[in-house]
């Protein structure tokens, strides 16, 4: 094989000795001999199409990750994974380009595959199995894989959050706010655990609860958050206190006057109108979770899991 490589390399030489030494070579017209060896002729001059290899594809498929080509990653990647499907490291960049690109549905039967045959250790592909028993209704198979995701890096906020909606799906209210208590093991989540207990305490109809966390949840940082504002104001609605909704809204159209949600949810409020709740189901309030993660991911600037997560959401 390299004795192979080095003839080709030592012929690609003499054409480049060739096409540089110009009067000292019997080339060109009148000869019989081109300037220059086929490799260097633009795509007028070559007679035949470049093969494509499986390595070619492979190589490309990395550089176009590396230059955040989603689309062109998962292009190539899928090509080389269809001319060798058993290769768990081909296997493994197409997933994540998927992931990457949003192609969802090959993500999952990647995932799967990888944790059947390759890595059951792969927390991304556990997580697009989880996600996929979710949005199905089979929150027993996916409180029960949430369980075996190790808490680290992004899973120390997603794994409890997410569990605790699947539980409020299960209708194990106290479990799913025990869940949410996790994050009381870490420094910075406490806005964010007042804002999710806000969300599921309203979905729940646990109202006096709802309340207390959307305010707490309201004089951090997070105020400025369109959807936690957009969310209390609903709550307010249905809870009686319209005026307080205006009030709420308004003081937010002051900071941020061009607000779209915002303004048409005072024109809403204005005619009288009823408002959707930002979360109706448990399922909308997992895609909350995953909006989150990727909120906060986004601000580290890892942009690529930030954008992976908003797929995901």
């Amino acid at each position: 094989m390299s004795q192979q490589i080095g003839r080709k390399l030592i012929r690609l030489a003499a054409g480049v000795g060739l096409l540089i030494g110009g009067g000292c070579s019997a080339v060109g017209p009148g000869t019989g001999r081109d300037y220059a060896p086929e490799v260097f002729m633009d795509e007028g001059g070559v007679s035949k199409d470049i093969p494509e290899t499986l390595a070619g594809q492979y190589l490309a498929g990395r550089h176009a990750l590396r230059e955040e080509d989603t689309e062109q990653a998962y292009r190539f990647f899928y090509k080389a994974y269809s001319g060798n499907d058993q290769d768990a490291l081909l296997r493994d960049y197409t997933f994540r380009s998927a992931l990457a690109n949003g192609n969802m549905q090959t993500a999952l039967t990647l995932a799967q595959k990888i944790l059947q045959e390759d890595n059951r250790d792969n927390e991304m592909a556990r997580l697009v199995v989880i996600l996929n028993a979710i949005k199905e209704g089979r929150t027993e198979e996916a409180y029960g894989e949430l369980q075996k995701v190790d808490p680290r890096g992004i899973n120390i906020l997603l794994k409890p959050v997410l569990s605790a909606w699947v539980l409020l799906a299960s209708s194990e209210q106290a479990a799913a706010i025990e869940s949410l208590d996790q994050l009381d093991r870490y420094d910075g989540f406490k806005l964010l655990k007042s804002y999710h207990l806000a969300l599921l305490a309203h979905q729940a109809g646990m109202v006096d609860l709802a309340a207390e966390q959307y305010e707490a949840a309201l004089k951090g940082p997070s105020g400025q958050s369109v959807r936690l504002v957009q969310s209390y104001g609903t709550f307010l609605i249905e809870t009686g206190r319209a005026d307080d909704a205006r009030k709420l809204f308004e003081d937010y159209k002051k900071r941020f006057p061009q607000s779209p949600t915002i303004n048409k949810l005072l024109e809403l409020v204005g005619d009288g109108k009823s408002i959707n709740p930002l979360i109706s189901n448990p399922l909308e309030g997992a895609a909350e979770a995953l909006y989150s993660s990727a909120a906060i991911i986004g601000q580290e600037q890892a942009s690529s899991t930030a954008i992976t997560m908003a797929y995901f959401a």
